[in-house]
């Protein structure tokens, strides 16, 4: 069984690049900032004291279905939400979750960059492992988590967009967090959750998970700022505790 540090957490789970192509040859483009600050925004509000306890309530069912995870696989959509664009990346991800956490995405067709690439990285690494799809495939790179290359096009880092982390954010003891109500998400009922306060990724003001109303696993992150939407994961076709092919984390 392995310690929780969301989410995506992805994590969410959920996991994810940012737009730029990833090649041997492109240039190292960490930056100290992720993003351009947006101007400060007012401490939110607490609940009201019956929304507090309700959503505490389901805040901890999660993370009790999520931390009881030996393994997972899902189809993963993630989108920057931008009209023009579409989703950003569609991929298979597996997770195995005895400490360290392994962590493989595969991109696949539907996505707008980079198909066929393969992500590997475990909780807690400096690094992330990445072997390009196409006439790349044969050369496999290893780039800092803090590279621009492997965050969103927001500029959030892969290791804060991970189902894993989106957990972690929800019991974090400085996260506010709200119910929102109950919404369909595929067809499926899902209670939403929102969260705010100091444990956010940078340069977002809100986080809204949305918790399967069954099993509460989170199938479904969204960052804001304000009202819009900057950054998803959705978790399809989730498989908890799948028996993962041998080998899988090979890279």
């Amino acid at each position: 069984m392995r310690h929780i540090s969301w989410v995506l957490g992805t994590a969410l789970v959920v996991s994810a690049c940012g737009r730029q192509g990833v090649s041997p040859a492109s240039p190292d483009t960490r930056v100290e900032d992720y993003r351009a600050a947006p101007p400060a925004a007012a401490q939110p509000s607490p609940p009201p004291a019956e929304n507090q306890q309700a959503a505490r309530l389901l805040a901890a069912r999660t993370v009790e279905a999520f931390e009881a995870l030996e393994s997972m696989r899902a189809t993963v959509h993630t989108t920057d939400l931008d009209p023009a664009d579409g989703d950003l990346y569609k991929g298979i991800l597996d997770v195995h979750y005895q400490a360290p956490a392994k962590f493989m995405f595969t991109v696949k067709p539907g996505s707008r960059h980079n198909v066929g690439t393969k992500m590997a990285f475990e909780d807690g690494d400096t690094h992330i492992s990445v072997r390009p799809g196409g006439m790349l495939g044969f050369a496999k790179v290893k780039l800092p988590v803090d590279d621009k290359r492997v965050q969103t096009s927001r500029g959030f880092p892969i290791m804060a967009i991970t189902q894993k982390s989106m957990v972690g954010r929800l019991k974090h003891p400085k996260a506010i967090v709200g119910l929102l109500g109950e919404a369909s998400l595929e067809g499926k009922p899902v209670q939403v959750l929102s969260v705010t306060g100091p444990v956010l990724p940078k340069g977002a003001t809100e986080e809204w998970v949305y918790a399967d109303k069954t099993t509460a696993l989170p199938l479904r992150g969204e960052l804001r700022i304000g009202k819009q939407v900057v950054f998803s994961t959705t978790l399809k076709d989730f498989q908890p505790n799948a028996q993962l092919p041998k080998g899988v984390f090979d890279l």
